[in-house]
């Protein structure tokens, strides 16, 4: 559910480049910015997101904005359009995407054994390490692994911890681009989140029973996930606060 301010108006997110999608300059913070016309999502308007992940996957650009809408007309699963927003305060979030990459290939890591560069590498964020890690996680060997004796639930789940672990190595550099930044945090959240509902699911017996639990453990590990993405870029706004 969104956040609701007094005025009618609710808190959302929103990701902008150097210009908004339509070229035009990005607003100074709390300025309104205003649609007159009709307003259409995915068409014309306004548009943000009331999850944090859900902007993510829709980043045009690195710098990550929390932003008041009001107006709403319209939303998805993914988005809002709106005749009004504005900038409440903004982060670069290039580092915090890729911390957070991190993060989530970290919360999947005890069902595989990862070679210890690799390790280091997730828990440290180290950049020295990225042509090793590099090296052993693009592409990830599968030549130990006896898939006769998984079942289809521990082979998916396998499967997504190695691309949690891919997608976090990928932005393993220091010269890696906010399209990398971004790349590498939505495809670690989304894989890390499916390894934890596959390898939940390589223990029940019956299908219907997984059935009805499989969105329930992909909106709990989504949950997790948007909350510790949200404290990231928080702190990381307190902290560019703090050094301005």
């Amino acid at each position: 559910m969104p956040d609701e301010k007094r005025n009618g108006t609710s808190l959302a997110w929103h990701f902008v480049g150097d210009r908004l999608r339509d070229l035009s300059p990005v607003p100074p913070d709390g300025e309104w910015l205003v649609h007159d016309g009709e307003v259409s999502i995915c068409r014309s308007g306004l548009h943000a997101s009331f999850r944090l992940l859900e902007a993510l996957e829709l980043a045009p650009g690195p710098i990550c904005c929390r932003v008041e809408v009001g107006g709403i007309v319209d939303r998805d699963y993914e988005k809002l359009a709106c005749s009004r927003r504005r900038i409440l305060w903004r982060v670069k979030s290039d580092d915090v995407l890729r911390q957070f990459a991190r993060w989530c290939a970290v919360q999947v890591v005890d069902l595989w054994d990862p070679p210890l560069v690799v390790m280091e590498y997730l828990r440290t964020g180290d950049t020295r390490l990225s042509e090793q890690v590099r090296a052993v996680s693009w592409p990830l060997s599968s030549e130990h692994v006896d898939f006769e004796s998984l079942t289809q639930c521990e082979v998916c789940a396998w499967s997504s911890v190695k691309a949690a672990a891919r997608s976090a190595a990928w932005s393993a550099t220091t010269n890696a681009s906010w399209e990398t930044a971004i790349s590498s945090a939505y495809g670690a959240s989304m894989s890390a989140a499916w390894a934890i509902v596959w390898w939940t699911g390589a223990d029940e017996d019956q299908a219907n029973t997984w059935a009805v639990r499989k969105a329930n453990i992909w909106s709990a590990v989504r949950s997790e996930q948007e909350e510790k993405l949200t404290e990231m870029m928080e702190s990381a706004r307190s902290s560019s606060h703090e050094a301005a």
